[in-house]
């Protein structure tokens, strides 16, 4: 399903889980990225999806059926504390 950031910046991330374990990743500019998902546990796999190097494993928590919790998708200050985005269901 696709889900849409509500904090911290409204509306700047969709996420649209497809079939076949395919994610992608459209920015507030319209710039989309496809990945290759696994979730275990609490961690979100990604792989980029056109098979160049290149992965992420960030924390991930389902809060309820319409809301979701993932690590920051965005490249931040390695040593700047972690942030995380909440997503609802469209």
């Amino acid at each position: 399903g696709t889900w849409i950031e509500s904090s911290p910046v409204p509306d700047r991330t969709t996420l649209h889980f497809g079939e076949n374990n395919h994610l992608t990743r459209i920015d507030g500019d319209g710039n989309s990225e496809k990945y290759i998902y696994l979730i275990e546990d609490n961690t979100l796999f990604l792989s980029l999806a056109s098979g160049q190097e290149g992965s992420s494993e960030l924390f991930f928590e389902q809060i309820n059926e319409n809301r979701i919790k993932v690590e920051n998708l965005y490249v931040s200050v390695p040593e700047a504390e972690t942030t995380f985005i909440i997503f609802e269901r469209y």
